[in-house]
């Protein structure tokens, strides 16, 4: 279930949508575990997910720019306890040599969930 005290796992959610993968972790009663971030590009899919799950960090962005020093500092931000005004709300968000990198001994899980085709700016649109 979720928690708000040193999980054993964090979580980060790749396109996201509306937050499926966050509900399906939640039926899992022994996972001790925090999505750390939900990454999305929509902006109405992520005004349902913050709707629904009000604590976890959304991160409106395309995928393509991530990097893995900015997701390093994500997860390394959710180590400790955030204010809403310290959430990442932009991929503009800087990241400085001060950052730790995120260890071994991290327990991260990283979940996707593939973009639904008819929604994807790259699926084949035909009428039907």
């Amino acid at each position: 279930m979720p928690t708000t005290a040193s999980p054993d796992l964090r979580v980060c959610e790749f396109y996201s949508g509306i937050g499926g993968y966050h509900i399906a972790l939640s039926q899992i009663p022994e996972l001790s575990y925090k999505v750390v971030a939900a990454f999305e590009i929509s902006s109405n899919a992520n005004c349902i997910y913050r709707a629904n799950f009000p604590n976890t960090n959304v991160i409106e962005t395309n995928l393509c720019g991530l990097t893995a020093a900015r997701l390093d500092s994500i997860i390394k931000k959710s180590g400790r306890n955030q204010t809403r005004d310290e959430v990442v709300t932009s991929r503009d968000e800087i990241v400085t040599s001060s950052d730790e990198i995120v260890t071994s001994r991290d327990k991260v899980m990283f979940v996707m969930s593939p973009p639904c085709q008819p929604f994807t700016r790259q699926g084949v649109r035909r009428m039907t």
